[in-house]
């Protein structure tokens, strides 16, 4: 999920043969969903295809937080489109309340996301 030319055909084919892979953290705690909320580069639809595999194959990456302590919607906000961001949120609505210890996602929005997002959070 950090290359800019991933396509949500080749997520859906590595989930299918891996579902677990969804839920597996690396060593920086970081499931695939943070690294996709972290991915400037890949494209508006393909981002919110995979968006919604992960959350499909597993809706608890959304309140996993990884060693730095982020939650992938403290990520996407600086990173992604409103688009995506309000995916993120209607999946996961209590995620706009997150805070990682006195940041929270619309503190994250101010630092590097859209007007839109900062309004809709």
């Amino acid at each position: 999920c950090k290359h800019e030319d991933i396509s949500s055909e080749v997520i859906h084919l590595l989930l299918k043969c891996w579902p677990e892979s969804s839920s597996r953290a690396d060593d920086f705690g970081r499931l695939p969903i943070h690294y996709l909320c972290e991915n400037k580069e890949l494209n508006e639809e393909a981002s919110l295809e995979i968006l919604d595999l992960f959350f499909g194959y597993y809706p608890g990456a959304m309140q996993q937080r990884d060693v730095g302590r982020s939650f992938p919607i403290h990520l996407a906000v600086g990173n992604k489109s409103f688009k995506f961001c309000k995916q993120l949120i209607d999946y996961c609505p209590e995620s706009i309340s997150i805070r990682i210890p006195d940041w929270t996602p619309f503190d994250a929005a101010c630092g590097g996301g859209t007007l839109y997002i900062v309004k809709y959070l």
